[in-house]
């Protein structure tokens, strides 16, 4: 018998390999779902300010009395270069201040407000760029915000009617 078979037989090598290979599959995989996963803490703070502020008037995915705010900072970014101003610096003076923004000829805004109907929108100068930032990152990602579990009773706990189910967790989106 050989060093080399004492040290690692034939089947051991292969073995090793279809491990590091399931290894690297599941590694690629889950590098995929992270790619996923959100900012829960900005997402909370987004959704409690768009509840609070914003869904009077918008929607995150479709458009209502103003348009959805989903993908709406990027938007502004791709389109809204003014006057030596970036599309960004307009995006935030919008929100606190849209007035100012229509004066200022910004054709992106004028544009927006005729769209719909001319309509006013409220001003929120007391919204930091962070406040407004997670807004419309609540806005990007409000599908894939919290998921919540319920756990139902094992047999034998509780009530007569949970012991006709095994212990299950259901995922619930909000």
């Amino acid at each position: 018998m050989t060093f080399s078979r004492l040290i690692a037989p034939k089947h051991s090598v292969r073995s090793i390999l279809t491990i590091l290979l399931l290894f690297f599959i599941s590694a690629s995989q889950m590098n995929i779902y992270a790619q996923d996963a959100i900012d829960q803490a900005k997402w909370d703070a987004g959704k409690t300010l768009f509840k609070s502020q914003c869904q009077a008037c918008h929607l995150p995915d479709k458009k209502m009395t103003g348009p959805a705010l989903q993908y709406a900072k990027q938007r502004w970014i791709d389109n809204a270069d003014h006057d030596g101003k970036s599309g960004e610096e307009w995006f935030y003076e919008w929100v606190r201040n849209n007035p100012a923004v229509l004066e200022s000829g910004n054709p992106y805004a004028n544009n927006l407000y005729n769209e719909y109907g001319k309509s006013v929108m409220s001003l929120f100068p007391q919204l930091t760029n962070e406040d407004i930032d997670n807004i419309f990152y609540y806005a990007d990602n409000y599908d894939k915000g919290v998921v919540a579990t319920a756990v139902v009773p094992a047999e034998g706990e509780g009530t007569a009617e949970s012991a006709a189910f095994p212990m299950k967790t259901f995922l619930c989106g909000f």
